[in-house]
């Protein structure tokens, strides 16, 4: 075997200092996006959280079986999501215990926690009443959503409605989500 050469080879374009960071612009105010935290609990969906969040937030081409969030403002579709797993209970098979106990099973819960993402520009006062929060299963889709129509109406999604908040109003939020929501709104005035 032949041995390593530790000098560098004849000719190489290797820069001497370390590669520096491209500096980025710093996000305004109007960008990035609102997580907002939503509890539903049999059918009903309720704001128990926000936060903003700074870069860009891209919208799926496609999604997959299951509960999918979708937030409308005006009819067009501006927030739009898959939530695998959430809402279900798993129960992993048992070979040890013989008959339904010891099988594979799944249980849909009643009161589950999950996350909206909405681009933070249409945050606003104005805008927050007019918004609609729809938790949708999904039992069919395409590989690709075609627009940003709301899911009813795109070709080939077979959907059911689970729960829907109908516009969000300030006074009706917790204190707590008020005081984080305040600042963006002021923003977006």
């Amino acid at each position: 075997m032949d041995p390593i050469s530790t000098q560098k080879p004849p000719g190489s374009t290797l820069p001497e200092k370390p590669q520096q960071p491209i500096p980025q612009a710093a996000p305004t105010e109007t960008e990035g996006y609102l997580r907002m935290e939503v509890h539903y609990d049999n059918g009903k969906l309720s704001v128990v959280g926000v936060k903003r969040v700074p870069g860009p937030l891209g919208m799926p081409s496609g999604l997959i079986r299951g509960y999918v969030y979708e937030v409308l403002l005006n009819d067009q579709e501006i927030g739009l999501g898959s939530l695998p797993d959430v809402g279900v209970q798993r129960a992993f098979a048992n070979s040890t215990v013989e008959g339904p106990q010891g099988k594979h099973h799944f249980a849909k819960l009643p009161t589950f926690d999950f996350f909206v993402r909405i681009p933070v520009s249409y945050v606003s006062t104005e805008n927050l009443p007019k918004l609609q929060l729809v938790l949708h299963n999904v039992e069919d889709a395409p590989d690709r959503l075609t627009n940003l129509a709301p899911l009813g109406t795109q070709p080939g999604v077979k959907t059911t409605e689970v729960g829907r908040l109908a516009g969000i109003q300030l006074d009706q939020l917790s204190p707590t989500v008020r005081r984080e929501l305040e600042p963006i709104l002021t923003v977006n005035k």
